[in-house]
């Protein structure tokens, strides 16, 4: 893996705002975990949708443009099946279903500290280059 994408990874500043780690990246795969704190929660206490959307985001993010293609996202279609309770540290595993010339289609799975599956979300990436 190359070290300069490793350090951009590390230095997102979305990511880093929100307290999103990427814990593990390299051939077009990749995982992302978040602790949910106060912050994070909705009206009802539990992890606001946003955030669950942006754990699987930041997985897609360090995925699919691990391939040493710049690549940006152009769908993401996401089902809320689980919530996710302050506390609780839920990760995004990001895995490619179908990597063409110009276009990527991924899986996105959160799951919580438990492995509960928290979110399912497919995610479509066009590569710029």
């Amino acid at each position: 893996m190359d070290s300069d994408y490793l350090e951009k990874l590390a230095k997102n500043p979305f990511n880093n705002m929100l307290g999103i780690r990427i814990l593990d990246v390299g051939d077009g795969r990749a995982k992302a975990s978040l602790e949910i704190k106060p912050e994070h929660a909705n009206i009802h206490s539990t992890a606001h949708g946003s955030v669950l959307f942006a754990v699987s985001d930041a997985a897609f993010e360090a995925a699919v443009n691990s391939m040493s293609r710049p690549a940006v996202a152009v769908q993401v279609d996401i089902q809320y099946l689980a919530p996710a309770k302050i506390g609780d540290v839920v990760t995004a595993a990001g895995e490619p279903v179908r990597v063409g010339k110009k276009m990527a289609s991924y899986r996105l799975d959160a799951t919580n500290q438990e492995g509960k599956k928290i979110s399912a979300a497919q995610a479509t990436a066009f590569f710029v280059d």
